[in-house]
């Protein structure tokens, strides 16, 4: 089916920056109708030439097969043949595919776009095969960001800040993976930090800043649970959050689960646990519309300062008495 963007999908993935970096040779083609081998081997041949030679004035196609041959062997090879039409194997037996990827480096890969599933089937590539017109809305979004926004994560880990940065607003970020300058405790005295509107599924562990007071996260869809990569807990640690007093999550519409840790780290009463201070100084904690949310994890019913100060929005929370 036209229209769906299949070659938009396919030009977000052949233009990304970790695609290009992976492969040495690519090369993408339009193949259309009618179906011209000759005409296709001759494009194929001018993107993975190195230098410009008189090989494209070639009219034989075994002698631009064997030219192309020349120019990949060895090398991490991506093609892409956009808009397929023929599904006769006669005319793709003769531009030797198979032939060619062989001597091509382990890791080369050709993706193809087409409106007919007997193309895909003809090319024996139906167990990666992609239908758009199937994929819910959902699952559109999903496949379209991690390939648009997977650049994002280089892009925040290349925007170190000075460490005596003290205030962070973090809005739209749609990187799967937080840098390593988030993951440690780099930022000493950085006392507010504001996330918005981001894409991950987890948090950074931001109980490793020293200095944190004010920690607000808004708008994170896909967040279902806060655990023990959040407190940044480690075997030498002695607390998280040491210095935060203020807290508010809003509009987390999918977080349903908030818990210290994973395995023993859950159990209150384990010794290493209740040797570790987890956000002494917390006065203000602010919950609103975190409908999924149903239980508070117990470092914060036990926080005395806290007790008097809990503001809950649109949440259906169960509390023990």
């Amino acid at each position: 089916m036209g229209g769906l963007g299949k070659t938009t999908f396919a030009q977000l993935i052949f233009e990304d920056a970790e695609v290009q970096a992976h492969f040495d040779k690519k090369a993408w083609v339009c193949v259309s109708d009618p179906f011209d081998v000759i005409k296709i081997a001759k494009e194929i041949l001018e993107l993975v030439e190195e230098e410009k030679t008189q090989d494209c004035s070639i009219v034989s196609l075994q002698k631009l097969l064997k030219s192309i041959q020349a120019h990949i062997k060895d090398k991490k090879f991506l093609l892409v043949l956009d808009d397929v039409w023929t599904e006769d194997p006669i005319k793709w037996d003769n531009l030797k595919l198979p032939i060619l990827m062989q001597t091509c480096a382990e890791g080369s890969r050709i993706l193809v776009t087409t409106r007919k599933q007997e193309v895909a089937q003809m090319m024996r590539a139906t167990s990666d095969m992609i239908m758009l017109d199937k994929l819910s809305h959902s699952d559109s979004l999903e496949l379209f960001n991690s390939v648009a926004f997977r650049a994002m994560d280089d892009v925040l880990d290349a925007l170190q800040p000075h460490e005596n940065l003290e205030s962070f607003i973090l809005y739209g970020y749609k990187g799967s993976t937080w840098p390593t300058w988030m993951t440690t405790s780099y930022l000493t005295r950085l006392t507010a930090f504001y996330l918005e509107s981001s894409y991950s599924s987890v948090l950074p562990p931001l109980g490793k800043l020293p200095s944190l007071k004010v920690l607000k996260l808004w708008r994170i869809a896909h967040l279902e649970e806060i655990g023990g990569e959040f407190f940044g807990i480690e075997e030498t640690s002695s607390s998280s959050f040491p210095s935060l007093e203020t807290l508010a999550l809003s509009q987390l519409y999918s977080f349903e689960k908030w818990e210290l840790g994973r395995g023993e780290a859950q159990d209150s009463s384990n010794s290493q646990m209740k040797s570790i201070s987890i956000m002494p100084r917390l006065s203000s904690l602010y919950i609103v519309k975190c409908r999924k949310l149903k239980q508070l994890p117990d470092f914060l019913l036990q926080n005395a300062p806290l007790q008097n100060l809990l503001n809950l929005s649109s949440c259906i929370l169960w509390q023990p008495s």
